[in-house]
């Protein structure tokens, strides 16, 4: 059982665990509660359990007492206080160790006592348990064998670099930032088992909160300079409005050079995208120059190279981010999956096909079908694809639920041995899969129409940039309203949100004549004239609405933002 943040002690525990000594990993997400951490440690009967420092050691100390499976905790940042050494042995028999003592005693046991555990590793055992979120229901553990973890870091070296390009990265070469917590399986296989295959170079930022502080991001990008970013579509959302606020602090003509360079790039990959290719020996002249002069400039200033390829998880990102970072030779490639099939079913493959809008095709080695439903699904500008439930096989699937049999048989069925989670969608007419999200994730109105709010949440962040979170609300009402949260600065030390907007909310505000710092500050300010400044981009927001009945008639700005906590 692993319960820290991301750091390098984290990886090779992983590692050591999963690959050299015959055990089960579990991945522990920090913000649990300590009844939820029980519950999980209980469940997988965790036995050891490895802490970063002793603020997560004193979380687990408050607990221990409920897990009779409990021998040894191991703590990697520092000495763990005697006392509770002391006292853990006196009272319940169990110890607790520094990262060096455990080291210690493991250069203490012989040589055969290792490779007796590598003889019974065997490829259809489970190597981790992820436990899903448990946003709607109660945390379920998805076990995944040996062979899901090799077949899927196989497969995702020719997602990333094979056979697209000319060879593979040389040994230290491949350089990844570690972005995701490693209790996603997704960053597991990108961060540890994909750069062990390559021999490639995995950098770990000190800050806690790089997801969500962009100037740690930013400064991690261009100190490390990643030739392979994996990240989630909101760091692909920073990226496009530092890029949009650099624009704003240009003077006329380098909008027009840089306006001319990001037109002419966004055409080429669109245009790849098509299966068009530039006849013109003027057009091929105007693309070079374009991309090796002005938009080079720009984002090398953000720390990627031209050998540097984007990859998102997660939810769809908004088309207008994806084009409008094309034009600056960042094209990402979306991809799509759940914890059930290890993040892994369909891509967008660099050097090989990318379609803006959609997740890609099925990966190399996966079976997917689109079965009829009879769920209501939103309405999809120019469908001409049926809109199903997503199925799928292959080596990536999980080996069940842990210590649920009755939840592994409801979505892998025995007479299919498919996979089904309810995630809908469709495939188009180019063989491309487009998500559209499950059932539970869509407003129903009080006509009967049937919406997603994703893309109605994602104009407003592209159009608010200082708001961090939007809440579309309207099941079963006439009209839709929406909850804001703005950016504000996280506490390093607690990695809770506080109340001051973040640098770049407060230029927002200025750019608007508001000068403003906190959160409070703003809801005090609505009634002098900032509601109207809100207003306007939620009015923005509307015109790109089918219906008056899908506009958002009303906002509201909360205090604090969404966390795992309240």
């Amino acid at each position: 059982m692993l319960f820290s943040d991301v750091i390098y002690s984290d990886v090779l525990h992983k590692m050591n665990i999963n690959v050299l000594s015959s055990g089960i990993a579990v991945g522990l997400n920090k913000w649990l509660s300590p009844d939820e951490i029980a519950k999980i440690c209980i469940d997988c009967k965790a036995d050891v359990i490895v802490v970063q420092n002793e603020a997560f050691l004193k979380k687990i100390l408050l607990i221990q007492h409920k897990l009779p499976e409990l021998r040894t905790i191991i703590q990697i940042d520092g000495d763990p206080p005697l006392s509770d050494k002391r006292r853990l042995h006196r009272t319940h028999k169990k110890i607790i160790l520094s990262w060096e003592e455990m080291i210690v005693l493991g250069h203490n046991l012989t040589d055969d006592r290792l490779r007796d555990r590598l003889k019974k590793v065997a490829i259809n055992q489970v190597c981790t348990i992820i436990y899903t979120s448990g946003a709607n229901e109660t945390p379920k553990g998805v076990m995944i064998s040996h062979d899901n973890l090799t077949w899927c870091a196989k497969t995702s070296m020719g997602l990333i670099r094979a056979p697209g390009f000319n060879r593979m990265p040389a040994p230290g070469e491949e350089i990844l930032i570690s972005v995701l917590p490693l209790s996603s399986i997704s960053a597991q296989i990108i961060d540890i088992y994909y750069t062990l295959c390559v021999v490639g170079t995995l950098c770990i930022s000190s800050n806690k909160n790089l997801l969500t502080q962009g100037d740690a991001f930013f400064d991690t990008v261009f100190d490390v300079q990643p030739t392979v970013l994996f990240a989630p579509t909101l760091i692909y959302e920073r990226i496009f409005h530092k890029l949009r606020n650099l624009k704003r602090s240009m003077s006329g003509i380098q909008k027009i050079v840089l306006d001319w360079s990001s037109c002419t790039l966004r055409d080429k990959h669109l245009n790849e995208q098509k299966k068009i290719k530039a006849t013109r020996k003027l057009n091929q002249w105007q693309t070079a120059l374009a991309k090796n002069t002005v938009t080079k400039k720009y984002k090398e200033m953000l720390g990627f190279t031209s050998r540097t390829v984007f990859f998102s998880r997660g939810a769809p990102m908004a088309r207008e981010v994806l084009r409008f970072l094309s034009g600056y030779d960042i094209v990402v490639h979306e991809t799509f999956g759940q914890t059930e099939n290890c993040g892994l079913l369909t891509a967008n493959i660099p050097k090989r096909y990318c379609k803006i809008g959609s997740t890609g095709r099925p990966v190399p080695g996966v079976k997917m079908n689109i079965e009829q439903t009879t769920i209501a699904t939103p309405f999809t500008e120019g469908l001409d694809a049926e809109t199903g439930e997503i199925v799928c096989t292959g080596r990536n699937m999980f080996m069940g639920y842990l210590n649920k049999e009755m939840e592994t048989r409801e979505v892998i069925p025995s007479e299919e041995q498919c996979l089904r989670l309810g995630d809908l969608g469709f495939i188009d007419l180019d063989g491309f899969t487009v998500v559209i999200g499950k059932q539970d994730t869509f407003i129903t109105l009080a006509s009967g129409q049937v919406l997603s709010p994703l893309r109605i949440e994602q104009l407003i962040r592209l159009e608010l940039p200082c708001v961090s979170q939007a809440l579309v609300i309207g099941e079963n009402q006439d009209h839709l309203t929406t909850l804001l949260t703005l950016d504000t600065i996280i506490t390093e030390e607690t990695g809770v949100p506080s109340s001051d907007l973040t640098e770049e909310s407060q230029k927002w505000f200025r750019y608007s004549r508001f000068n403003v710092k906190t959160v409070a500050d703003v809801i005090e300010s609505l009634d002098q004239g900032l509601r109207h400044v809100i207003q306007a981009g939620i009015d923005r927001v509307n015109q790109s609405a089918r219906t008056t009945i899908n506009m958002i008639s009303d906002w509201r700005i909360l205090h604090n933002q969404f966390t795992y906590q309240n």
